[in-house]
């Protein structure tokens, strides 16, 4: 065959078609064998770094996947995986770094995002991962896992129960069945909405003091930084005397810290009292890490403890300060400090640790077992004789103890407490919890006060001994402190609950019982 045209174009076009049609077909077949044996590497080579991955071989994964980046650089699906063999080896910055760098150099790949977002999540970087998924959601605005890790997101930040909502409602309009968005707004609902509380109680001592109370409250939850709540209450003595309470506070939680803020007004007043007393606090609560929490506290708080304290306002101001676990860990304790500073320039502190070992733990059934310590102190004693005082001078003997109290407040001196700490825990199905504990003293003592007579001058037989006539001396004295309480709790529903306590209490002041019940209830938004 002979070609006379001159060019490559022209020459082509002479040849005779069915030796074209041979020439393309064999190079489609090369070309085409080719791709195949490419995409069948890629897949080979993304499938073993998958189950090199699985079986725990980090760095062997890792090594095949950054040579599989080399060889398809930009694609999603070495991407991912690469990102979550750094997450697996526990190089969450080399993370953070890895698929920051890919976002950026590869913004079109919107799956290396929903998979940072969730890393991000799982690291509870919650402020880092939020834009990160609203960049995903661009481009899949119904996404249901993007939407739900966003809906949680805002709420433990703090924000709005309605943005949540919005989130979640991406997902229930086209999915109403969607069991974790139906899960997580539950939760949001159950944990914001307006909750009213009603509880009545009555209280008996042996100095003797009784009474009977009601108290409501109502608690509204706008924000993490607006949680309001006010409460009311009023007490009935067997004196005749009506003590009443108002109390309006407000948490502000910083999640990202885990700090929580609470201030709080209020006031307090006496059918015996002339005018009202205003109260005021600050609470500062910090979360550390294991559960651990830092809790400081300073009140101007209403004193009721005492007969004489009912007449008179006592309003001491209290410094608190505690450090300790009460919940998780394989342990419970607590260290904690308080002073009380009162009007008359005394003061009052204690200070102590508790802690609590699981002994039995069961599906139904929990025990505990521990040790507590308690010390208290007072710069000054404060106790009286009881007036009017029966003795008279020819029927009483010197050196004879005079009866007295504690006025207008509990002063120890040298307190000392070594106690033995129990709880029983029986949880018979997800709405019924029974507590039992008790703390036994082991080993208690303080300088208990007596007013002694000791009988000076010659004054006349018949006439009655004064508190000239007396003199106070402090006594070491041992005793058995004991206190005992029963709580039961049911919950009645999602929204309600009912709670029961008993408490007894024996101590070097008085003994008591404390009968409370408590309903709750949340309100539906």
């Amino acid at each position: 065959m002979v070609f006379k045209t001159k060019g490559f174009v022209s020459t082509l076009f002479q040849i005779p078609l069915s030796f074209l049609s041979k020439i393309l077909f064999l190079a489609l077949f090369l070309y085409s064998s080719n791709s195949v044996a490419q995409t069948e590497g890629y897949i080979d080579g993304l499938e073993n770094a998958r189950s090199i991955l699985n079986e725990g071989q980090i760095s062997e994964a890792l090594n095949l996947l950054e040579a599989m980046e080399r060889t398809y650089p930009g694609d999603e699906n070495v991407i991912r995986l690469r990102g979550q063999a750094i997450y697996w080896s526990k190089d969450f910055e080399k993370t953070k770094a890895y698929f920051a760098r890919s976002i950026e150099v590869y913004p079109s790949l919107q799956f290396i995002k929903l998979d940072y977002g969730r890393i991000l999540f799982q690291l509870q970087s919650y402020r880092e991962a939020t834009p990160i998924l609203e960049s995903y959601l661009i481009s899949n605005p119904e996404d249901p896992e993007a939407n739900t890790l966003l809906a949680q997101m805002n709420y433990w930040l703090g924000g709005s129960p309605k943005k949540s909502y919005d989130y979640l409602e991406k997902i229930l309009k086209p999915y109403p069945e969607n069991e974790a968005a139906k899960s997580v707004k539950s939760e949001i609902e159950k944990a914001t909405a307006p909750k009213i509380s009603l509880q009545v109680g009555n209280f008996s001592d042996s100095q003797p003091m009784r009474y009977s109370f009601l108290e409501g409250s109502f608690g509204l939850y706008q924000s993490a930084l607006l949680q309001p709540e006010i409460t009311a209450s009023i007490s009935s003595y067997q004196t005749d005397q009506l003590i009443s309470f108002f109390n309006l506070r407000n948490t502000s939680s910083f999640t990202q810290t885990g700090t929580s803020i609470t201030l709080s007004a209020g006031f307090t007043a006496s059918t015996s009292w002339e005018n009202g007393v205003g109260l005021y606090g600050l609470k500062l609560d910090q979360k550390i890490k294991s559960g651990f929490t830092l809790n400081l506290a300073a009140d101007k708080e209403s004193y009721f403890y005492t007969l004489s304290s009912l007449d008179q306002a006592i309003t001491p101001t209290t410094l608190k300060a505690s450090f300790g676990r009460e919940s998780g860990g394989d342990f419970l304790g607590r260290i904690w400090f308080q002073n009380s500073s009162f009007q008359d320039n005394n003061w009052v502190k204690s200070f102590g640790a508790w802690v609590l070992y699981p002994v039995l733990k069961l599906p139904l059934i929990r025990i505990e077992l521990g040790y507590t310590y308690t010390h208290g102190d007072s710069k000054e004693v404060r106790f009286e004789p009881n007036l009017p005082i029966q003795a008279k001078v020819n029927n009483t003997e010197v050196g004879s103890i005079i009866p007295g109290s504690y006025q207008p407040y509990f002063t120890p001196i040298n307190q000392q407490i070594h106690g033995l700490l129990g709880k029983f825990t029986f949880t018979p199905s997800a709405s019924i919890k029974l507590d039992v504990s008790t703390n036994i003293g082991v080993k208690a003592t303080i300088d208990n006060p007596n007013m002694i007579y000791y009988g000076v001058g010659n004054p006349p037989a018949n006439r009655p001994i004064v508190e000239d006539d007396l003199f106070l001396i402090l006594n070491p004295l041992d005793y058995t402190p004991w206190d005992l309480t029963f709580n039961f709790e049911w919950a009645l529903s999602d929204y309600s609950a009912l709670q029961f306590s008993f408490v007894h209490q024996t101590t070097v002041f008085f003994n008591s019982n404390s009968l409370n019940l408590n309903f709750s209830q949340r309100l539906k938004r």
